[in-house]
């Protein structure tokens, strides 16, 4: 075999290889290309979803509006207090809150006044709900009002009007209860020094229990 056919044949076998080589590379780009441009498409549609989600929590996040407080509100306050003539006073309640432009009204839910006099006798005083002036120390008191005194007076009313520095409560709505010689009731209430001295006003009735005061003596 001559050189020129040598290299002629050199040359056809390396062309086929070449060609070869290149229908598998087609053969396999044929199978490659359509994953690749899926896998491309679901990155695409993922990363969109990304994008929209993050967007909403935005909006979101800017749409909360920021609330205006009207009161400040206060769990399980205690008010501690004297009067003019040193005589101690608490007042407690379930809740209060100030009310806004207002720092010196307190509004009370569920409120209790104590007042004690110099000999150590107390008097107790609840209700549903009232207001209580803290520079003046006033005490408004509504709804389902009780007195208890530790000298075994026990009176109800709708409402109650205390001077903490009076050491005065007075009531002008119908009053009823009971003490140690008997059941009380009248058209109002008035209470001086600090309890120790109870009235009852307008058209007031007394039934009168001698057990009772046999009880107390």
């Amino acid at each position: 075999m001559s050189d020129d056919s040598f290299q002629m044949d050199e040359l056809v076998r390396r062309r086929r290889r070449q060609v070869r080589r290149y229908t598998r590379f087609v053969s396999v780009m044929k199978y490659l290309l359509p994953i690749l441009a899926a896998g491309l498409v679901l990155m695409l549609a993922l990363w969109s979803q990304v994008r929209i989600d993050e967007g909403r929590f935005r909006i979101g996040m800017t749409e909360v509006a920021p609330i205006e407080v009207d009161k400040l509100t206060m769990s399980n306050p205690r008010f501690e207090g004297i009067d003019d003539r040193n005589r101690p006073f608490t007042v407690t309640a379930d809740e209060a809150s100030q009310v806004k432009d207002n720092a010196d009204l307190v509004e009370l839910s569920r409120p209790q006044a104590d007042m004690t006099m110099e000999d150590g006798t107390w008097v107790a005083l609840s209700a549903d709900k009232g207001q209580f002036r803290r520079d003046a120390q006033l005490l408004s008191l509504e709804g389902s009002v009780s007195l208890f005194q530790d000298r075994g007076y026990e009176l109800h009313t709708d409402r109650v009007h205390i001077d903490f520095n009076a050491g005065t409560a007075v009531s002008n709505a119908p009053v009823f209860g009971q003490g140690p010689v008997g059941e009380l009731s009248g058209d109002g209430l008035k209470l001086s020094d600090k309890g120790a001295v109870i009235e009852l006003l307008g058209d007031a009735h007394l039934v009168f229990h001698p057990d009772r005061q046999e009880v107390a003596e």
